[in-house]
């Protein structure tokens, strides 16, 4: 009671101070500061009210058959909520449901309204002329986020429109980034190095290939960042999958893992690297467990995993090889030593959090427990593991032309989480340091006397860490030009005497911004210069003469005047114009030959071509070849060669055909891939089934006896091996072998009791010995 009456005593004479005094205004802070400092000095008081509450919560229930603990729940909420609340409070304007048109953001918008639209068609595979010279939309480039988009829109029932629902799918997706770490960390170390961590995630600053706000906000390349934010979900199931008889535990880590690898093709390297250091983790570490037993979840949890992923998954992978080489290696090992003295290992990450996460990483390698181990050695491993000393030092090019394709910068994106637990963890170790001996009073004067310096720190860490800035469609140069523009080439498509044409959009190199005009238009747009988030190889960029004459370009949208083979149509003010191509063909076809060929239909999937009885020579189809694609005429089947174009030689690859009379028909056919994805099904059920299995008092009786007999079995070897191990080395390190004997049963009891919590039979129940 004394305490509490100085503290009041306190506070009241700081408060007559601050609002009596004559020499200068009260400090700003001061009664926040107070406020705090109260709170902290009072904690064990208010934690006496509140822990009556707290032990009723912690108590386990079952819901619905499922065993939860209403405290776990309830803090996990609070967490989404508040990160999420974290995500709304540094994209306000996202928030509202202003979608953001920065570098690749409108390219991703554009992807997602095509799913879209082939979803109502009852397709998810298929070929599309809406870019380039045709593509395959969805097998090279990942779906997740695009279904998560739709998903999000598709809750609104129609009354929301799809910019908006990409705008809250990206301020959900930062919320999860914060909300994965805090999970991960949460499993893995302790609660508060999570919450720390996912702080951390949500501030990073990032730069160009090493996520964070740079790299997955500003340049827009965010489903590489939302699928480890996925991942981590996943990896916080990972010491109960290892450690414990919890097949709930396989059925969610494979289930998060699943959808991770459906959002981004670098997820399945994630997987690798996890499975590979879980397993190093747990056999350096103090077994707490069935080793082979958790060995052998682990198995099962992957494999699900992938068949989760599998449906995009299986139909990337058989036409893997249509996919552009974008790899780039990283520094080799001692360039990252060095750039770790300077803070910039991690480009564009916070110094400070860096430094932290170094000094955790050695602290928790040290450790002999799998949680603590397993973060330490993902942040080591996968940094050195992405050097350039690695890959050469093992020739992983030469094993396999598939590490030449990984951009190894982007590991730093999936270390990022690892290395913000570590440095959550030293932060949490060094308050533990700190916290011990100090009395009420004198806790109260140091937070007193260091808030206002702590705001200070926080405001400094607001500007350069949380201050995110978007273009937004709202405020997007030509707007109402855009508009205008739409509104002719709508009426001038309806009017077209020919079944197909395309546009050009001729902007800078770089300059995406169009790129979602496409959802505007009923007619294909080439755009000239690079795009993103299509790995095609076969995607043409120049706006030369021979590229508009292949690609069927009647018009050209412009922010310059163009001269030349051009004729201006319309200015549409705001600088933007719209010019007719002079010499633009009709035809979507080039003969090399003799005879006339007509063209008698034209669809995304299926185009029909009549040659007439003179017709000898070659066709070439200005479509790109794509392995789904084939070819017959008059019902026989055709070979299918490629031809490219001088000016773009290695980025066209046209169809091409021997020349004849009768009909040619070309058709696009989905193959033997996008019916294994399906397989994706059966994954589902079987986490649907282990998740069951966990929740049924008596299993799945005769469904489940099988795999609770191999998880018998394995737990036998298990015991036995270590049994045999004790036995081996009882003459030597006597003390060291008396530490093992003491966690193995002489007598086989362990065993037994292993078998009993896999069958699940009755504790009075005996079991003879095989």
């Amino acid at each position: 009671m004394s305490r509490h009456i100085f503290i009041v005593g306190l506070l009241g004479i700081l408060l007559v101070a601050a609002l009596t005094g004559q020499d200068g205004p009260a400090f700003p802070y001061l009664y926040i500061a107070a406020v705090v400092a109260t709170f902290v000095a009072l904690k064990p008081f208010l934690s006496k009210i509140l822990s009556p509450a707290r032990r009723y919560l912690l108590v386990p229930r079952r819901w619905l058959g499922v065993p939860v603990v209403p405290w776990n729940l309830l803090t996990h909420a609070v967490m989404l909520v508040g990160f999420v609340a974290f995500s709304a409070a540094m994209f306000p304007h996202q928030a509202g449901g202003d979608r953001p048109v920065d570098h690749d953001h409108p390219v991703h918008f554009f992807k997602i309204w095509q799913l879209r639209e082939m979803l109502s068609h009852g397709e998810l595979f298929g070929w599309s002329h809406r870019w380039f010279a045709g593509y395959a939309p969805n097998y090279l480039y990942p779906i997740g986020t695009d279904l998560m988009v739709l998903l999000v829109w598709a809750m609104g029932f129609g009354q929301w429109a799809l910019d908006h629902a990409y705008a809250w799918t990206f301020v959900l997706f930062w919320g999860l980034q914060g909300f994965g770490t805090y999970l991960a960390g949460r499993a893995l170390v302790n609660p508060w190095a999570g919450a720390i961590a996912g702080v951390l995630a949500m501030l990073d600053n990032g730069a160009f290939r090493f996520g964070g706000w740079v790299f997955a906000g500003q340049w827009g390349v965010w489903p590489n960042s939302f699928a480890i934010a996925i991942g981590m979900i996943a990896v916080s199931y990972l010491p109960r999958v290892l450690q414990e008889k919890d097949r709930r535990a396989v059925a969610m880590f494979a289930f998060w893992m699943g959808l991770s690898l459906l959002t981004h093709p670098l997820q399945m390297v994630h997987l690798g690297v996890i499975v590979v250091v879980a397993l190093v983790a747990l056999l350096s570490s103090t077994p707490e467990a069935s080793r082979v037993l958790g060995i052998a979840r682990l198995g099962v949890a992957t494999l699900l995993s992938v068949g989760v992923g599998a449906l995009w998954l299986f139909p990337f992978l058989s036409a893997r090889n249509q996919s552009e080489n974008l790899g780039e290696p990283w520094r080799n090992a001692y360039d990252m030593g060095n750039q770790l003295y300077y803070g910039k290992l991690l480009e564009g990450s916070w110094y400070l959090a860096i430094m932290l996460a170094f000094v955790g990483t050695v602290a928790l390698i040290r450790s002999r427990r799998f949680g603590p181990s397993f973060v330490g050695l993902m942040t080591l491993l996968c940094i050195a593991g992405a050097s350039l000393w690695f890959t050469t030092s093992f020739h992983l090019v030469r094993l396999s032309e598939a590490f030449s394709f990984l951009q190894y910068q982007r590991f730093a994106i999936i270390v990022k989480p690892y290395a913000f637990i570590a440095a959550g963890s030293a932060i949490v170790g060094a308050f533990h340091l700190t916290r011990s001996g100090s009395s009420p009073f004198r806790t109260f004067i140091a937070v007193l006397m260091g808030v206002p310096i702590l705001f200070g720190w926080v405001d400094a860490l607001r500007q350069h860490q949380m201050d995110r800035n978007f273009s937004e469609a709202s405020q997007r140069p030509y707007k109402q030009a855009r508009a205008d523009l739409a509104a002719w080439l709508n009426d001038a498509w309806q009017k077209r005497e020919v079944p197909f044409y395309r546009i050009e959009t001729r902007l800078a190199r770089h300059d995406h911004s169009f790129v979602d005009f496409g959802t505007m238009v009923p007619m294909p747009i080439y755009k000239s210069g690079y795009t993103p988030a299509e790995t095609l190889r076969f995607k043409p960029e120049s706006s030369s003469t021979a590229v508009l004459d292949a690609l069927n370009v009647r018009y050209v949208v412009s922010a310059r005047k163009l001269a030349g083979p051009y004729t201006l149509v319309k200015d549409f003010g705001q600088g933007l114009t719209l010019y007719e191509y002079k010499g633009w063909k009709k035809d979507p076809f080039v003969v090399t030959g003799t005879g006339k060929v007509t063209l008698k239909e034209w669809s995304n999937e299926r185009i029909v071509l009549q040659a007439d009885q003179a017709a000898t020579g070659f066709l070439r189809l200005n479509v790109t070849t794509f392995p789904r694609w084939t070819a017959s005429r008059d019902g026989e089947p055709v070979f299918i060669s490629t031809e490219s174009i001088p000016d773009e030689r290695t980025r066209t690859a046209f169809m091409k055909v021997p020349l004849q009379p009768g009909t040619y028909v070309f058709e696009f056919k989905r193959g033997l891939a996008e019916n294994l994805g399906l397989g994706v099904l059966l994954s589902f059920l079987a986490c649907g089934l282990l998740w069951f299995s966990q929740i049924r008092p008596r299993g799945l009786g005769i469904i489940e006896l099988p795999l609770l007999h191999i998880e018998g079995s394995l737990e036998d070897a298990d015991s036995r091996g270590q049994s045999d191990a004790v036995l081996g080395h009882a003459d030597c390190f006597g003390r060291r072998c008396a530490g093992r004997a003491r966690g193995v049963d002489p007598k086989n009891q362990g065993i037994h009791e292993g078998h009993r919590g896999a069958l699940r039979l009755p504790a009075n129940t005996s079991i003879k010995p095989s």
